[in-house]
């Protein structure tokens, strides 16, 4: 069961000083601006451009809690890797990083801050080596895209023997795709009955469907796991808003991809993909790392 690997985590000095700016700094124009090109493009575009809309979720000291240590090694991969917030934790323990994003505005982020970012975000390119990386992060990107999992057959693929998966994930299960200005379900959905938020579920019984129906089936082990804020910086209406994340450390079986097999069909549930969270994401009554 899940419940025996969670560690529980407190506040520490890292968010507490981004909710300190979030309460401090607020920029009017940056967020006209957003709200201007969100009639053309998508939301991760739109905030790229804007430089607004900073995530939070990952802090050094939380990671080396729950990894035992410091992550360290040769090469990293962060894919899905946004503006580099969460790049920027893992980063210093590795002699080179690679990070892959599908918007522009965001690769030219990462690039200004000293990474390596392909023009492509295919996780198949030559470029990016095999069995090779000692440490994938996944911060907040595998509700988020059309094939999830096929991108974590790929993470085993790419990962090293004995390299780690860092996986953040907001739960309940609520995916969806950015497609332009509009929002649709993805095109591979999860095997995920049971645990999605229009479903009912709570965050704990959706973390055990993913380890259970998606993970394992993967060879992807869950070695510990914790629920943590998922802050973004807020606007005139709130100075954060937030959500319940999941952070996962992963360790893959060597035969991983050759063993993949579906326990059931894959299918989002009836009457559709989106709750009220996937269009209307509402703050909670405080930020507070949960106890379960």
């Amino acid at each position: 069961a899940v419940r025996s690997k969670f560690l529980q985590l407190g506040p520490d000095a890292a968010t507490q000083a981004f909710l300190d700016e979030c309460r401090r700094e607020w920029h009017p124009a940056r967020d006209a601006f957003a709200m201007y090109l969100r009639k053309f493009m998508c939301i991760t575009d739109a905030n790229g451009w804007a430089c607004r809309g900073q995530m939070h979720a990952l802090t050094a000291e939380h990671i080396e809690k729950l990894c035992g240590g410091r992550l360290t090694g040769r090469l990293l991969l962060d894919i899905g890797a946004g503006d580099g917030s969460v790049t920027k934790v893992v980063a210093p323990g590795f002699e080179r990083v690679v990070c892959t994003e599908v918007s522009s505005p965001m690769i030219r982020r990462l690039r200004q801050q000293g990474w390596e970012a392909p023009d492509s975000a295919d996780l198949n390119n030559p470029d990016l080596g095999a069995a090779c990386y000692d440490c994938i992060l996944l911060s907040n990107i595998l509700d988020r895209i059309d094939a999830p999992h096929d991108l974590l057959t790929s993470c085993c693929k790419l990962l090293r023997p004995g390299g780690t998966i860092l996986v953040a994930l907001v739960l309940p299960w609520c995916p969806f795709v950015e497609d332009g200005t509009s929002k649709r379900p993805p095109k591979q959905p999860l095997p995920m009955t049971g645990g999605f938020c229009c479903q009912g579920a709570g965050f704990e019984a959706s973390l055990e469907v993913l380890a259970e129906k998606v993970l394992e089936p993967l060879g992807l082990h869950l070695q510990q796991w914790a629920k943590v804020p998922y802050l973004c910086r807020g606007d005139s209406n709130k100075a954060w808003y937030v959500l319940s994340d999941a952070v996962m450390v992963l360790k893959s079986s060597a035969d991983a991809p050759e063993v993949v097999e579906r326990r059931e069909p894959a299918r989002m549930p009836s009457g559709g993909v989106f709750c009220p969270r996937a269009t209307d994401p509402r703050p909670p009554r405080g930020v507070v790392f949960s106890d379960l």
